[in-house]
């Protein structure tokens, strides 16, 4: 008896867990019904599976990534065109800052010609009232309303023609024609010019304002090849040699008749 007792103990188990497996059945489906599963939801559960990677919803679309960079490259451009031009604009001061690169010449300059190794041919001379130069060869050469280097070469051409071989020729301003200021300042007239000079100066050298005078802007008349320019200026305005420089009263001064 006691060796069938393992045998009996689990003959009575599974006698049990038959008789219980309908109850379980029933507690799962109330209604009783077999379950069954539909092969065309099977089918469409199966469609899912994919080895495509799964996106990832904080990534930024091509296009609005790719419009990014192109805006990225046109401010990038933007930035680079406004520092060439900034750095073109401080070569261009550096380079020229009194304005006379493109000095035209008129009476009252005086110039400094030098012909390399010819002594004789060179010299100091003066611009006259005609606006001509009297070299020794060539003699009367015509110098307002040219440039330096227009001029040195005009010269050089002249006395290569008949004269020397392959001659080297220097032009120089020694001493520029002087300006004119007038109006409400104490001491009116003409100046010598200095390279670089501005309205201030001027005015300085004109014994400064009068009590009437507005201090900007001023007008000035300037001398070109082709007409007479009425321009603005200001008190950083840089002279030109030849210019005549106004000084007007003040409006408030004007209307009350002072």
């Amino acid at each position: 008896m006691r060796r069938n007792l393992p045998g009996i103990v689990l003959a009575l188990v599974l006698a049990l867990g038959v008789a219980a497996l309908p109850h379980m059945t029933a507690a799962q489906n109330p209604t009783g019904q077999q379950l069954q599963v539909d092969e065309d939801e099977l089918l469409e559960l199966e469609s899912f599976e994919t080895d495509e990677p799964i996106p990832d919803i904080n990534a930024e679309p091509e296009e609005e990534a790719g419009a990014t960079a192109d805006g990225g490259a046109d401010s990038a451009a933007d930035s680079a065109a406004d520092s060439e031009a900034t750095a073109v604009a401080v070569r261009d001061e550096l380079i020229d800052p009194t304005g006379l690169q493109e000095y035209r010449l008129g009476p009252g300059d005086r110039l400094s010609v030098v012909v390399f190794g010819q002594d004789d041919l060179s010299g100091e001379l003066a611009v006259d009232g005609q606006g001509r130069i009297s070299m020794p060869l060539i003699g009367q050469v015509q110098a307002q309303n040219r440039t330096v280097n227009e001029l040195q070469q005009i010269v050089t051409d002249m006395l290569s023609d008949e004269y020397l071989i392959d001659p080297r020729i220097s032009v120089e301003v020694t001493n520029y024609r002087p300006f004119y200021i007038y109006g409400q300042v104490n001491k009116p007239g003409s100046y010598p010019y200095v390279s670089g000079m501005t309205v201030r100066q001027a005015i300085a050298l004109a014994g400064g304002y009068t009590r009437r005078a507005n201090e900007e802007p001023v007008s000035i008349t300037r001398t070109t090849p082709d007409e007479l320019l009425d321009l603005e200026g200001y008190l950083k305005t840089v002279v030109l040699p030849g210019d005549t420089i106004r000084h007007d009263r003040s409006v408030s001064q004007a209307v009350l008749g002072l």
